[in-house]
């Protein structure tokens, strides 16, 4: 590994962390998409929540286990695991929010969906705001 003179175990951990491991920082953006759907909604609790349990829970036993398993490797594929659970956690939980607060609405209403909205002409002027003086 040349940009980073990284030779024999430097180089293997550098060139998994860069490959696969990697992606697991996708989930990580999982993890803050739910998260802003969390905070958005009305949720913080559900935001905080999965950001504690990735930290703590979805971090320390993935990282031992990987490390008693694979040594230094697997506490880079630890890592990226808990990040992958609590990111998909946090995502399905998300859809679930909003999807019963859609029918929360529908059910408060009783009219059924919402109405779609109106398409109203080009060349229908708005009324003409009175001035202050």
């Amino acid at each position: 590994m040349i940009a980073f003179s990284a030779e024999g175990v430097s180089a293997d951990l550098v060139r998994l962390f860069c490959t696969a491991v990697a992606g697991g920082f996708l989930f990580v953006g999982f993890l803050f998409v739910g998260n802003a759907a969390f905070n958005n909604l009305g949720f913080p609790l559900l935001a905080t929540g999965f950001n504690w349990g990735r930290a703590t829970l979805g971090t320390m036993p993935f990282v031992a286990a990987g490390g008693w398993l694979g040594g230094a490797p697997g506490v880079l594929i630890g890592q990226a695991a808990g990040s992958v659970l609590f990111g998909i956690a946090a995502v399905w939980v998300a859809f679930r929010v909003t999807g019963r607060l859609g029918h929360k609405q529908l059910d408060r209403t009783g009219d059924g969906p919402a109405p779609e909205a109106m398409a109203v002409p080009a060349d229908v002027r708005c009324p003409a705001r009175r001035r202050r003086r």
